[in-house]
């Protein structure tokens, strides 16, 4: 059976190793990318732009284009980042000015406050503690560690990358909309501001980045998939601890899920440039 024959039966997909399957599946769709890639040469609105306009025709065709990591993989994160950073100022906007926000904020705390019980709130209080800077830092330096022993030193500059950007930003985030906090329901006294959730930002921007090192490299598709889902709920829990506590509002926990979001895909970005720099140094499989 061919390849080809392969994508157009997906039951024989089932019996291909989770490695086989892959394979397949990223070269399917990258000849039908390549086929719209091609259309779209042979139409006359991109003739006369190539004809009249070379410049712009070369830049387009360099930002588009399948054969380089800088081309369209690179102009789509891009993308993905510029709109998550549209949200995030739409987002705050909303949390400043709506009252019906800071309305639901007041009742959720409230309500979650009502229902605290001392063994949750112990829970969530040590589960709260992974976004702690103690807890963070000591995280990233074995990480560090562990990517100079494994001679995976691309990896160090993402993560200096989602911890550093996302320490920063929310730093002046807080300075600059000084939200209070609801300390009178609060499970522990914190002084500095509320807007937006440092332990939410940081749990995408930085636990996410980790997954993604070992979801990027790893063959088997179930094990990805019960990795991206411990990923998915390890985060959130963090998130709602900050809510159980009542450390946060609401929507702290959702900007700062947005702010980390935005730094995770600055990070990845540097570390896809990374590995395909090494690849095109060393041509080796490149998964």
């Amino acid at each position: 059976m061919t390849k080809y024959e392969s994508t157009q039966n997906p039951m024989a997909l089932l019996f291909l190793k989770d490695y086989q399957r892959e394979k397949i599946m990223r070269e399917y769709i990258t000849q039908k990318l390549i086929k719209v890639g091609t259309r779209i040469s042979k139409s006359r609105g991109w003739q006369h732009l190539k004809k009249n306009h070379p410049k712009k025709h070369a830049f387009i065709k360099s930002r588009i284009t399948l054969k380089d990591f800088s081309g369209l993989p690179l102009t789509l994160l891009f993308i993905a980042m510029a709109i998550n950073l549209l949200l995030l100022n739409r987002f705050t906007e909303d949390v400043i000015n709506d009252k019906s926000f800071i309305n639901m904020d007041s009742i959720i705390s409230k309500k979650l406050f009502a229902i605290r019980t001392l063994g949750m709130a112990k829970f969530f209080y040590y589960f709260t503690m992974f976004g702690q800077v103690e807890v963070i830092t000591a995280v990233a330096i074995a990480a560090i560690i562990i990517s100079i022993w494994k001679k995976k030193l691309h990896f160090i500059v993402p993560i200096f990358i989602s911890v550093l950007g996302c320490s920063i930003s929310m730093f002046f985030g807080k300075g600059i909309f000084k939200i209070q906090r609801p300390n009178e329901l609060s499970y522990y006294h914190i002084d500095n501001y509320s807007f937006p959730s440092g332990h939410s930002a940081i749990a995408i921007a930085f636990y996410g980045l980790l997954f993604y090192f070992f979801i990027r490299h790893n063959y088997s598709f179930q094990i990805r998939m019960i990795l991206f889902l411990i990923a998915a709920i390890f985060i959130a829990m963090i998130g709602f601890s900050r809510l159980y506590l009542c450390e946060h509002f609401l929507s702290d926990v959702i900007g700062g899920f947005i702010l980390g979001a935005l730094w995770l895909l600055v990070s990845i970005s540097t570390l896809e440039w990374e590995e395909y720099k090494i690849m095109k140094r060393k041509p080796v499989a490149y998964l």
